[in-house]
């Protein structure tokens, strides 16, 4: 089964993109800060990461170098959701390998299921 691995601070849009994922089949996890989605990356690395920039404790650019330089997770695909679209921080993430970027008060919940398809396949199992 696809892992997917959502960072982000804010409750409710947690549980929504956990509701959206989990009725594709993904198994899905979550972390409210950095800190605690670095450590969940570290005991097992997930299919995908769906990472916020602006967090407590850990923000997203901060926990995506950290991820980087993890052996065993430098290759997993990040998919950042933010509400931030400053263009310093696109081009950051960029050059730390993100595989998309969405803004909050555009996402849809359908588009990122198929973003995610797109980046992991379809879930199995």
């Amino acid at each position: 089964m696809k892992r997917i691995l959502i960072v982000e601070d804010d409750a409710f849009l947690r549980r929504a993109c956990t509701t959206a994922l989990e009725r594709r089949g993904y198994a899905v996890q979550v972390a409210g800060d950095g800190e605690e989605g670095l450590r969940l990356v570290e005991a097992a690395p997930p299919d995908l990461v769906l990472l916020d920039l602006l967090m407590p404790k850990m923000g997203g650019i901060e926990m995506l170098r950290r991820l980087r330089a993890l052996h065993a997770a430098k290759d997993v695909p990040v998919l950042v959701v933010s509400s931030s679209s400053r263009q310093q921080d696109i081009e950051e993430l960029t050059a730390l390998g993100i595989s998309g970027y969405l803004l909050k008060v555009s996402l849809s919940l359908q588009d990122l299921g198929n973003r995610v398809a797109n980046l992991v396949g379809e879930p199995s199992g």
